[in-house]
């Protein structure tokens, strides 16, 4: 077990129970999982990070501390040990207030779970239809409150809500509740919370743009400063990472690369990228992907003055293959529609007519193929119309008896 930075970072600390009785508190925690674990030590005090009594518990997960004086808060906070007495670092910290005799019935201790569930304990036993009101308490800005639960213990409290939003801060409003002898809260009670973003980023796709180009898309906003960082990414076999592009959104990433190969597997191990509430990526994120060769143009005919014939070498997207705006002719001629075959492959332009005898240049680019390949440059060729009709004869004039025009 190492001294490390967050070591509690993943552990639920809360008070499970609380006054048991006059100046007593019984705190639990989630077990750690380190095999050379030798036991826990509770922190305490009256101010919140500065503990003047410490417990040794040993290699148990719940403790019941007492000679507690009522009419104080206390702060708690637990480290962890090992065989070699290595201590990690505090836990969260936790607070309660011990009411004093007869104090009026109040929340004694709040907590956010999760982003579904709150938790409240309150000073004294409640009456429990009065808890199980819904209409009892309040989410600002709006969350819908699904249903409220209370323990055997008749002072603890979970409300179970619509999914919060990471991030945003809410408030809830207790108030018209009462304790078993009818007695109701003095005054509303209102707390302020959140929830942290602690789900590590993902890749949701990857776009293979060119053999030089690669664009990440991920499922949240990340950090500049780790995402720009050419080292966070190795690509195998022998392709560099040369420099890294952040879109304004934050979530779309563009690798400039050395040139890859076409039909070889590559390999993108990605890590040490973080989103902005500074959660890291799961270490060694790899993804496996191909560059396949990209379509090209294989044969051109003009059929006639309005029809113009394609053959690509792939099967091609017939969205992308019909777009008109794939195609230009120069000098203008408009292009009516675009067609494709069955097999995918045979492309077929209609257009205005042409003039015979003047040559055309027809462009092609930006057409894809099934797997989504674009073609890696524009395709030109020049081309034009031979008169192919013999003359006839329109009319004749007999201007004499010896003369015929």
């Amino acid at each position: 077990m190492k001294k490390l930075s967050g070591f509690f970072g993943s552990v639920l600390f809360t008070i499970l129970a609380f006054k048991l009785f006059a100046g007593s508190v019984t705190v639990s925690w989630n077990p750690n999982s380190e095999t050379d674990l030798a036991g826990y030590k509770i922190y305490y005090g009256t101010q919140s990070r500065n503990y003047d009594k410490t417990i040794d518990v040993g290699n148990t997960t719940s403790y019941r501390i007492t000679n507690l004086s009522d009419g104080l808060t206390y702060y708690f906070a637990v480290t962890a040990y090992d065989t070699a007495n290595n201590e990690s670092d505090f836990s969260e910290e936790v607070f309660i207030t011990l009411a004093p005799p007869e104090q009026p019935l109040v929340v004694a201790y709040f907590q956010a779970v999760d982003p579904q569930t709150l938790h409240l304990v309150f000073n004294k036993k409640m009456d429990p239809q009065s808890l199980k009101t819904i209409s009892n308490y309040t989410i600002s800005p709006t969350i819908q409150i699904l249903s409220v639960e209370i323990d055997t213990s008749l002072t603890v409290v979970t409300i179970h809500t619509d999914k919060h939003q990471v991030g945003k801060t809410y408030t809830l409003t207790v108030q018209n509740v009462k304790d078993l002898a009818g007695n109701s809260m003095e005054n509303p009670y209102s707390v302020n919370y959140s929830f942290k973003d602690q789900t590590p980023p993902f890749l949701e796709r990857i776009s293979l743009l060119n053999s030089e180009t690669i664009r990440l898309y991920f499922n949240e906003p990340l950090d500049a400063t780790t995402v720009t960082n050419t080292t966070n990414y190795s690509i195998s076999p022998s392709v560099s990472v040369l420099n890294v592009e952040l879109d304004p959104s934050l979530k779309i990433v563009t690798l400039h690369t050395s040139s890859h190969l076409y039909e070889v597997e590559y390999k993108l191990t990605i890590h040490g990228i973080a989103d902005t509430s500074g959660n890291v990526i799961n270490e060694n994120y790899i993804v496996t992907y191909i560059f396949t060769t990209p379509p090209t143009v294989v044969y051109f005919h003009p059929v006639d003055p309005r029809s113009l014939r394609l053959v690509f070498s792939k099967k091609m997207n017939t969205q992308s293959a019909t777009t008109i705006s794939n195609y230009t002719i120069s000098p203008a001629i408009q292009i009516l529609s675009v067609e494709i075959d069955t097999s995918l492959t045979v492309v077929t332009i209609h257009t205005d007519k042409h003039q015979v005898g003047k040559t055309y240049t027809l462009t092609v680019q930006n057409v894809k193929d099934l797997a989504g390949n674009s073609m890696e440059n524009p395709y030109s060729v020049n081309y034009s119309f031979k008169d192919q009709t013999p003359p006839f004869l329109e009319r004749i004039s007999l201007l004499n008896s010896e003369t015929i025009r």
